[in-house]
């Protein structure tokens, strides 16, 4: 399926959805056209404002991408969890530095105000806050358990679950491909209200 075909398909799958935290599962390879579309979705079709975490590759990739296909960025803000120094001072950065001081501390600033973020059309950091933002997608979880702890994790989706009891018109989407840990799979599962599975039907 041509990423044409794949908007239209998502398109379809989320008109009108109610679910606020939606898990996506698709083959690993495609995790990046996923999250392209996605992001083409709801930034250009329904002009909406949001956070992508990058959990798996650094932003700059993503942002290259959105540049070449003409998506606009302009609601976009990144939050790179994978780049050290990629945020500001490096408060957040770096995925396995985070392991060394507590796990997923940052989540707890998405309840506030983000210290350090990237601005994807200036391409400086600033501050950020969460009101006025429609959505939170995170691009690969399956790679959390290599660096957390299940009980981080859980904390982890606590925390965002919180963060959509504050703030309500906030919705979550989680991505993930098929071949990923049973108990992290679980946990998303328990977490999300509504799966969507895209292997069948994405094509190379």
């Amino acid at each position: 399926m041509d990423e044409g075909a794949l908007l239209d398909d998502l398109r379809q799958r989320l008109e009108g959805e109610g679910s606020r935290r939606l898990l996506f599962i698709s083959r690993y390879s495609l995790i990046p056209k996923l999250n392209l579309t996605l992001l083409d979705l709801l930034l250009r079709v329904r002009k909406e404002r949001g956070v992508y975490l990058s959990i798996d590759r650094p932003h700059k990739f993503m942002d290259l991408l959105l540049k070449k296909r003409e998506i606009p960025r302009e609601g976009l803000t990144y939050v790179d969890l994978v780049t050290k120094g990629s945020v500001g001072d490096g408060s957040i950065g770096d995925v396995k530095a985070l392991l060394s001081v507590g796990g997923f501390f940052w989540l707890k600033l998405l309840t506030n105000t983000f210290d350090h973020v990237y601005d994807g059309v200036s391409g400086q950091t600033t501050k950020f806050s969460i009101e006025g933002t429609q959505f939170l997608l995170l691009d690969n979880l399956s790679v959390m358990p290599a660096y957390n702890s299940e009980s981080s994790i859980r904390e982890f989706f606590q925390e965002l679950h919180n963060l959509l009891d504050r703030y309500s018109t906030v919705r979550v989407y989680l991505v993930t491909h098929g071949d990923i840990h049973p108990t992290m799979l679980s946990i998303l599962k328990e977490f999300s209200e509504k799966v969507i599975r895209l292997e069948g039907t994405m094509g190379d």
